[in-house]
């Protein structure tokens, strides 16, 4: 509630709350889901403020997570009690729109299901998961082996609230930034990991996260995804690459939406369609967020003429994650 003037003299005057906002882009916001002390399971809760996430508990994993997050700046923060059934926990978050990361303190199966199916009618979002120890976390991983989730082991004991600082620099990162090296925001770190663990982790699709001058960094940002077809490979593991595909295609779809009503399927309109797509492309590639892209192919569908098929194709800029120097030395 805003307070009145302490002065009763005519004037105009401020009332600001001052929080700390995002320091990259504030597109989207982030569902939490955790186990909580209080608090109807399965019901989802907006938060505006750290103290909102109490209600949960202070204690709960629920109220630590969802506390680093909006104490990151992240807005909104929608936090929802997981309790027995986590299935039905994430299922709450499928209605939200403009969310960009879920993450959770348990459920990885549901939560894997839930991205599937929210990407399947385009919400696009990843799903965030802390593991331990080392061995089930890369357990954990193989078995999801999705290129929209990530786990997040740092060989402690609060494993869940580093996700949560890991999420919350996700969202405060431009599209298709690195993430590698970030440092997190604070929390209660207490988590060690070795040389070996952390190539184990990395070759098992986990994002590791080491003790760096004394606070959290993050090794390597992978996704889970490390084969296809049961084939080995590393082509879906950068996780600035996949949030960068997913931020052109939620750029063009809001921009193709605005213009949708009312809208011919005709020859001249594919035209106009393809326009508009090329100018959100370019401007992507201006950014760096693409390296490089095709003209889209926009044609009616065969069978149905109200449905417009647009083809895309682009390439996400591929992050740098190792330098290799030759040297040639003549003595």
């Amino acid at each position: 509630m805003t307070e009145l003037p302490k002065t009763l003299r005519p004037g105009v005057f401020i009332s600001a709350d001052i929080a700390p906002a995002c320091c990259g882009t504030t597109r989207a916001g982030a569902a939490v889901v955790a186990q909580a002390e209080s608090g109807e399971a399965g019901k989802a809760i907006r938060l505006e403020t750290a103290a909102d996430a109490r209600q949960f508990g202070a204690d709960s994993a629920l109220c630590r997570m969802a506390s680093i997050l909006l104490e990151a700046g992240v807005s909104p923060v929608w936090a929802v009690p997981a309790g027995a059934d986590y299935e039905a926990a994430y299922a709450a978050c499928e209605a939200m729109e403009d969310i960009l990361t879920v993450t959770g303190d348990g459920g990885a199966q549901a939560l894997c299901a839930h991205v599937e199916r929210c990407r399947e009618n385009g919400k696009e979002r990843v799903g965030i998961l802390p593991a331990s120890p080392v061995e089930a976390a890369c357990a954990a991983a193989k078995e999801a082996n999705s290129p929209y989730m990530v786990f997040v082991c740092d060989g402690g004991t609060k494993t869940e609230m580093t996700a949560a600082a890991f999420a919350s620099a996700v969202m405060a990162a431009p599209a298709g930034e690195n993430l590698n090296g970030t440092t997190l925001p604070p929390t209660e770190f207490d988590g060690a990991l070795s040389d070996g663990q952390i190539e184990a982790l990395l070759g098992s699709g986990v994002t590791p996260v080491e003790r760096m001058d004394a606070k959290a960094s993050v090794v390597r940002a992978v996704t889970s995804c490390t084969s296809i077809l049961g084939r080995q490979t590393r082509a879906f593991s950068s996780l600035s690459a996949i949030l960068a595909a997913d931020d052109v295609v939620r750029t063009i779809r809001q921009a193709i939406r605005l213009r949708l009503k009312g809208m011919k399927n005709t020859a001249v309109t594919r035209e106009s369609v393809a326009s508009q797509i090329v100018v959100e492309l370019e401007n992507k590639r201006a950014q760096g967020v693409i390296d490089s892209y095709l003209p889209p192919v926009v044609k009616p569908h065969p069978e149905d003429p109200s449905v417009c098929v647009v083809t895309l194709r682009f390439r996400a800029a591929p992050e740098i994650s190792q330098i290799v120097i030759s040297a040639q030395i003549l003595l």
